[in-house]
């Protein structure tokens, strides 16, 4: 009995740990985190000011007169077709570069050619992810402020 057990565990097969060596694997961020959360930073911080000016202006009920300084703006500028693209920029194009850049610097990609298996993994880095949160709530809000006034002036 003992030497049929002997036997049996003798021939038992190992398992392929081939894969578990997470050590070994160099795994390569696509972006430095930290410089990209100062750059999603750069890219949010005008977009975030105007944002905060204006809530400020509805919520306190100030004079500021923000919107009709920046309609005067683009309509005493009707030949240069620049300033017509300044906003879109700021409040769309500049965000969504903060957010990719963010998520590209927050993810992590590896192959692994044995498997054939892609495996990303997402690294918690604060400064990543509230330069992230806050670039999409601008997006968001941007879009939502061109909804509402395309539904409200319609």
């Amino acid at each position: 009995m003992e030497n049929d057990f002997e036997n049996r565990m003798e021939n038992l097969q190992t398992p392929d740990t081939d894969f578990v060596k997470h050590q070994e694997i160099f795994k390569i961020g696509l972006m430095n985190a930290r410089k990209s959360s100062r750059i999603g930073l750069v890219f949010i911080i005008i977009p975030a000011i105007v944002i905060l000016i204006a809530y400020i202006k509805l919520h306190f009920l100030l004079s500021v007169d923000f919107t009709s300084t920046i309609q005067s703006i683009t309509n005493k500028t009707e030949g240069m077709s620049y300033i017509r693209w300044l906003f879109p920029t700021v409040f769309l194009v500049m965000p969504l570069l903060a957010a990719v850049i963010n998520i590209l610097a927050l993810s992590h990609f590896y192959v692994n050619k044995k498997t054939k298996e892609l495996i990303i993994t997402i690294q918690y880095r604060l400064k990543n992810l509230i330069v992230l949160i806050v670039s999409l709530a601008i997006i968001v809000a941007f879009w939502s402020f061109i909804i509402i006034g395309y539904v409200y002036f319609k």
